[in-house]
């Protein structure tokens, strides 16, 4: 048989708190609770388990992302504009990874590039490389360090409220 869980309370510190005011947001939301200074009273009924050492900030990814951009170098000559693109080219070619101005990384890959001597007539010549950014799109939340107390055994074995059965035979 399984022991259910029962409803908890969790409370972040925050900087100025006092162990009193922690009591007292604690106490406010335990049903029956009685607060004095930094005690505690619970109702006769109420059996009272720390399960939660602490908060942390977790992140996750919620959603990657891919956009195609292009760099395009424009020069006066072919032999210009083919230097140019050749020295961007070598530049990024070992570049799998870059930093956001947030401190974000994202990767970029190369899609292909090409001459565009389409305005050459008015002495331009262009070379555009495709490149395409994959990024992700994260979320922060504030999570508990830990989520169930216990105590470890000489065998490894945790006991408490993360080993409520014995163990499954293999």
């Amino acid at each position: 048989m399984r022991a259910s869980r029962a409803p908890g309370a969790a409370y972040r510190a925050q900087p100025g708190d006092t162990a009193a005011s922690i009591a007292a947001s604690l106490a406010a939301m335990l049903p029956g609770a009685t607060v004095q200074g930094a005690d505690i009273t619970l109702p006769a009924c109420v059996t009272a388990q720390a399960i939660n050492a602490g908060m942390a900030t977790a992140r996750c990814v919620a959603r990657r992302q891919q956009q195609m951009f292009v760099l395009t170098t424009w020069s006066a000559s072919p032999a210009a504009r083919d230097a140019l693109g050749q020295a961007m080219a070598d530049a990024l070619a070992l570049t799998d990874w870059l930093v956001d101005a947030n401190g974000s990384t994202f990767r970029i890959e190369a899609r292909g590039a090409g001459n565009d001597d389409t305005a050459m007539n008015r002495g331009i010549f262009a070379r555009p490389a495709h490149y395409l950014v994959t990024f992700d799109t994260d979320l922060t939340q504030s999570v508990p360090l830990m989520l169930a107390g216990g105590i470890g055994v000489e065998s490894g074995l945790i006991a408490g409220d993360v080993l409520l059965d014995a163990p499954a035979a293999p």
